[in-house]
């Protein structure tokens, strides 16, 4: 049987809450340290996933751009590392991965055309189809295409982070207001 790690996340807002009204520093570096822990297998995610100059169909490269922030103009993506102990999205840490600058948007669609309602019209229907040949989506047809199956190779190395780090964490209070 599977283990999966559970964080009741009302006892760590709660806990953060506290530590934070008495020494704000303490949150400070709990944070920083596991952005510093999960960035480089957020860019290793995204070094996997086809960059500028080589769009994963003919037709959206960086010279179509229409404008707005559903551009389909293929720039490849980037990630973001959020930390948030006691806040958030109910997730102590979440990582997203993105389209270049303004457009965000276009890389999303792309990775989930075909999952739910990205395929509505006719032009989405024979992206989906173009795509799925050349890159499948993952998990069944309920992942994305590029990010997810990266997020899901490094899961259990995150979960394994998040859980040194709290410890770190837990460790520093004791001994900072407990002796």
């Amino acid at each position: 049987m599977p283990l999966k790690a559970v964080v009741d996340s009302s006892m760590l807002r709660e806990a953060a809450k506290r530590v934070k009204q008495i020494d704000p520093e303490i949150r400070k570096g709990f944070i920083r340290d596991l952005k510093t822990d999960l960035k480089p297998y957020a860019a290793s995610i995204v070094a996997n996933i086809p960059g500028k100059g080589n769009p994963p169909l003919s037709g959206m490269d960086a010279k179509r751009r229409v404008g707005g922030r559903t551009d389909m103009a293929w720039g490849g993506a980037r990630a973001g590392v959020y930390v948030t102990p006691g806040g958030g999205r109910g997730s102590l840490a979440r990582m997203e991965i993105y389209g270049p600058g303004n457009y965000k948007a276009g890389f999303k669609m792309v990775d989930l055309a075909g999952t739910s309602s990205y395929t509505n019209t006719e032009q989405g229907r024979i992206m989906n189809a173009r795509l799925q040949e050349r890159f499948p989506l993952s998990e069944g047809g309920k992942g994305g295409r590029f990010a997810w199956s990266g997020f899901m190779k490094y899961r259990p190395v995150f979960v394994q982070k998040v859980i040194v780090r709290l410890d770190q964490y837990a460790r520093e209070i004791n001994r900072r207001f407990f002796g």
